[in-house]
Parts: structure tokens; sequence; C-alpha cells
């Protein structure tokens, strides 16, 4: 018994002290850290709309390599060191639905070199530019005179205003007393369904829901509106959405389609909806 308990205890601290040996034994690799804590978008506003954006993730290839997509801030660790190429894209929300994120079509993808040193954290602010076969359908900023967004009701429950938080910038503010069930708004501006992507862009702040529909024109010249695609929630806060257009369009058959926002109200409030810095935007073929 003695000599058996002996051999089991000889056992175990030979096994252990393999392990050790084989721990201290194996390199360590350090890696080096790539940190995003934001992004930013250069945009030409006269041809090409305003520069805020809504860029949730940052998808990161490190020489050639995809490595991952990583939420904004984020900080990672890079197994490579010295002169290295990145590449960045920028990903989305797509049309508010977190669990839905993809590479943003229309962003060029962002490039640098960094020379990385393990055990360091490299700070990166990625730049998106618009591709330069970006096709802008619509920019409504609400600066001009005329309107790119209408009315379909016979009273018009909306006004451009200028943005009390901007002296410089205006928006166009739809306020409803709750004897009204809903308004409509339509951009008219007939789009016709390419194999290629089509993304409105919008940014708002509300206190009820209003959604995102279109409107579907057949040949012959009859048309339907759609029950809304996107349910969009109140926000406090100004925010920004992409919204995916053309997988809607591909669920109808039509000849071409126009954009409608529908505005409803809640009995015992008056409801308040700003928006701005509509997009629509797609590529030239």
């Amino acid at each position: 018994m003695k000599y058996y308990k002996l051999t089991i205890i000889t056992l175990i601290l030979s096994l252990w002290t393999l392990l050790s040996c084989e721990t201290f034994d194996t390199e360590v690799t350090i890696p080096s850290y790539l940190k995003v804590d934001s992004v930013k978008v250069q945009t030409n506003e006269s041809v090409e709309g305003t520069y805020h954006q809504q860029i949730s993730d940052v998808w990161v290839n490190i020489n050639g390599t995809k490595i991952g997509t990583f939420e904004i801030p984020s900080r990672f660790p890079i197994l490579q060191e010295g002169s290295t190429p990145i590449s960045i894209q920028a990903g989305i929300i797509k049309s508010g639905i977190h669990d839905f994120r993809e590479i943003y079509p229309f962003f060029k993808t962002y490039r640098d070199t960094l020379y990385l040193q393990k055990g360091k954290s490299h700070f990166v602010t990625p730049i998106f530019q618009y591709k330069k076969e970006t096709n802008f359908l619509l920019i409504e900023d609400f600066e001009d005179a005329g309107m790119r967004l209408y009315p379909i009701d016979t009273i018009d429950y909306s006004e451009t205003i200028e943005d009390p938080d901007y002296t410089d910038n205006h928006i166009r503010k739809i306020s409803l007393p709750d004897s009204v069930i809903g308004f409509q708004m339509i951009t008219r501006i007939p789009i016709i369904l390419k194999t290629k992507p089509i993304y409105m862009e919008i940014e708002y702040k509300c206190n009820e829901t209003f959604g995102v529909g279109i409107k579907v024109q057949q040949a012959t010249g009859s048309y339907s509106f759609e029950d809304p695609f996107t349910i969009i929630k109140p926000q406090s806060n100004w925010n920004k959405m992409y919204l995916n257009i053309a997988e809607q369009m591909y669920l109808t058959t039509g000849n071409n389609y126009d954009i409608y926002l529908f505005f409803k109200s809640e009995k015992g409030k008056i409801s308040t909806f700003y928006i701005d810095n509509i997009k629509i935007i797609t590529f030239d073929e």
C-alpha cells in the first residue's frame, strides 16, 4: 500500500514538473493593438450633402487578411509588427436593426500603413469618403427654397424651421394634433429598380413613431402604397439611419417607385417630428 501511494505521488510530481517546463519553455507572443475610438466622413457638401454619419463598426484587414469586425469604440490585438498595411471599411446597422450589420457599399475603403510595435496601442481615426461612382438621386437638406419632399395630404402639417441647436441649419418640422390620424410626405422622384444597391439616409428626432415605405407604380400608371417597411421609434436626440430600399423593392412588382414617410399622432398629445439631410443614393451604371 505504501509503495502504491509513493508511486502515485511520484507520477503526480513528474507530471507537474513536465507541464511546468512546457509552460515556461513556450514563448509567449506579445501582440500590438489597434485602437479605433471614432471615424470621420468627408464630403463635398454641394454635391454629396452632409458629412454627418452613424458608422457603428469597422471591418478590419491587416496585411490583406481579414481579422474581424469591431464595434466603435474598440481596441483589438494584432499579431503583426513593423511596417504593416491596414485597410478599414465602414460598417452600419442596416435599416435600424442591430442584428443586421454590413459594410456600407458607398464609402471608399480607408487605407494606411502603420509601424506596429509589440505591446503598444496604435490609434487610428479612419476617414471615409463616398466612392466617385455614387449617384445621388435625391439630397434634401431643407436649405433651398424648393422642396424635394412633398405632402400628400390637403393640409400641410410640416414647415421648414431654423434648427435651434445650429442657427445656420434648417430642418423640417412636422407637428400633428391628436385630431389628425396621420400625415404623409413623398419624394416624387420615380426610382427605377436596378441590380445595384439603393439606400436612403435620414436624420431625425421625434416623440412618436413614424414609418418609411414605398409607393409602387405599374407600367399602366396605377399605383399602390405598400405598408411601411421600417418603423422608426421615438428619439429625443438626433439620430441617423441607413435604410436598404432596394431590398424592399425586390419584394414587389413595379415599373418605378417613390419613397414616402408616414407620421402618426397619439391621442392626448401633439406629436412632433424633425427630419433633415435625407439622401437616396445608388451607383452609376
